[in-house]
């Protein structure tokens, strides 16, 4: 063997070595191909042929990385893909190319699939398709080392979670060694099934990430829409320190906070106290091809996922349309081609026709869409609608009790649960808070305790005056006396004089953490129930707080 010889098997070792490294190097300068459009047709139609769907229609313009139109059936299904900005992150081989358009079709594959494991089906439907191409790789023995990278560089966004989570769901697929020899069909089946497992053992990181996530689109849409004087910036006081807030922001973020319900009717009060104001606003936005393309996706989404509390609203709706059976796309439509004349008679003629024809375009908006609309709007507006999305007219308008309830005995499985625990209460429903900080429970029930004796006239920020009570209280709920618990809580320096806030803090955010996920739940908007500030508090309607009379008798 000669030295060429030698050092081309060389080479090839030492590729072989990196086919999985995940790493900068190995992602943007080694092992690169030049890949053609002929390429990527072969590799579809490999791809096509192992999940024995129809062969997409393929697209080398692209404003992103890559994105998939889908269809009714899969041979209407329309991948997009833009090779330069591909090369730029790592995806310059046949390999790395291959992962990211079978990733690319699973979208196809699962557009009817429902997980309901997340409050974000969007998400959980990015790592379906992410484990579908570590799935693949395992069972063709494909290098993963470049798509790695281009996951784990990605950011959350609205319709994806970060790439950390996207690049451990890959790994855990791609490590099933038992299903590398697994037929297409059955691929998508074993994925549909793995998926619980890995959300379920990753939930508090998708919990975390989705709340940074909301919380970067507040203080963004901020940022973007607001002009360079900060006098319109929603800006909330409290003791703890300031939160730049929008309320109707939050309202119309992509999550499940919200039912969109909650949405119409904060629209129907502004639409009837400014319907000149309102109708202009809207007026370019639902005219446009945008807005229309939004609306037909978002309604044949609802359409083909309905759920019990969709059903609901729908059968009030179509009583008032005279309606028997499904609602149509054609009504929709309908309904979507009248909109600026029902707009426009609303306030003058509150005919019931009109209103459900409003509420049936209202209902089918996808809240994204909604948000887009208001970070449009110019920061005086968006002022103005935020006067309609506030905690008070969110609590005025939920039907949700804070119930305090006794029990025998503590759960040791969950140190924090004491004999008198936080339920969430609404109609039929009822879902108990399990809170991660036991001073976090305590603090809340001195908030309820406060509110429902004194009213408007609470004022519970001011905690240094109630250390006896939180004492008392952490006593009766766990056997503890807890003003030692209470004392350190409220430390503000540590033994070597530096400042010291995790106390307070941690409690205080266990409160909004955990009351807000039972929320998400219930599908009930959080804001009139966790604390932010007094005014959040005060938000909490007196009769809509139930305690016994042993814990009212202490305070």
């Amino acid at each position: 063997m000669d030295k060429t010889e030698m050092y081309k098997h060389i080479a090839e070792w030492r590729k072989y070595l990196r086919r999985h490294e995940c790493n900068v190097f190995d992602a943007l300068f080694y092992d690169k191909e030049d890949v053609t459009e002929e390429d990527v047709q072969s590799i579809v139609i490999k791809v096509a042929e192992f999940f024995n769907m129809p062969q997409p229609d393929m697209q080398s313009k692209c404003n992103t990385f890559a994105e998939v139109m889908m269809g009714d059936v899969a041979d209407k299904c329309e991948i997009s893909y833009n090779m330069e900005m591909l090369r730029k992150i790592g995806i310059n081989n046949r390999d790395a190319l291959t992962l990211c358009l079978v990733h690319e079709m699973t979208h196809q594959l699962l557009q009817t699939h429902r997980f309901m494991v997340f409050c974000s089906e969007r998400w959980i439907h990015e790592l379906a398709a992410d484990m579908t191409a570590g799935l693949y790789a395992a069972r063709y023995g494909l290098t993963t080392g470049k798509y790695k990278f281009a996951l784990s560089i990605q950011k959350h966004c609205i319709t994806h979670p970060c790439g950390e989570l996207r690049k451990a769901i890959f790994e855990y697929g791609h490590h099933c060694q038992e299903y590398q020899m697994t037929a297409g069909d059955k691929i998508i089946n074993q994925m549909k099934n793995m998926m619980p497992a890995f959300v379920l053992s990753h939930q508090k990181e998708l919990q975390d990430d989705w709340y940074r996530m909301l919380e970067g689109i507040e203080l963004s849409g901020q940022d973007s829409s607001h002009s360079q004087d900060n006098t319109d910036t929603f800006v909330v006081g409290g003791t703890y320190g300031n939160l730049i807030h929008s309320d109707f922001l939050s309202l119309v973020s992509d999550n499940k906070d919200y039912p969109k319900h909650t949405v119409m009717a904060f629209l129907k009060q502004y639409l009837s106290d400014n319907p000149d104001e309102f109708i202009d606003m809207v007026k370019e936005t639902v005219t446009s091809k945008r807005f229309l393309s939004d609306y037909i996706a978002s309604i044949a989404d609802v359409l083909m996922n309905t759920s019990c509390q969709m059903a609901s609203s729908m059968s009030y709706i179509k009583e008032r349309l005279d309606i028997k059976g499904v609602i149509t796309h054609k009504q929709r439509l309908e309904s979507y081609t009248n909109l600026l004349e029902n707009l426009k008679n609303y306030h003058k003629n509150p005919d019931p026709k009109i209103e459900a024809e409003l509420d049936l375009v209202f209902n089918s908006i996808d809240p994204a869409t909604w948000k887009m609309f208001f970070l449009k709007q110019s920061p005086k507006l968006q002022a103005k609608m935020n006067e309609y999305v506030n905690p008070k007219r969110l609590a005025e308008m939920s039907n949700m009790q804070l119930v305090i309830r006794k029990v025998k005995s503590i759960d040791v499985h969950c140190k924090n649960d004491g004999f008198y625990r936080l339920f969430l209460v609404r109609e039929y429903e009822s879902l108990m808070v399990h809170f991660s900080r036991k001073n976090g429970f305590i603090l809340y029930l001195i908030y309820l305790l406060d509110r429902k004796l004194k009213g408007d006239k609470a004022d519970t920020l001011d905690l240094s005056k109630y250390k006896k009570l939180f004492g008392k209280l952490y006593n009766k709920v766990y056997g503890i006396n807890g003003e030692s618990f209470f004392t350190e809580m409220m430390k503000k320096y540590n033994a070597n004089n530096e400042v010291q806030q995790k106390g307070l803090y941690s409690a205080l955010k266990s409160i909004r953490d955990d009351i807000g996920s039972t929320c998400d739940r219930m599908q009930e908007p959080a804001e009139p129930f966790i604390l932010r500030d007094i005014a959040s508090h005060l938000a909490v309607l007196p009769e809509r707080i139930i305690l016994p009379k042993e814990i009212m008798a202490l305070a």
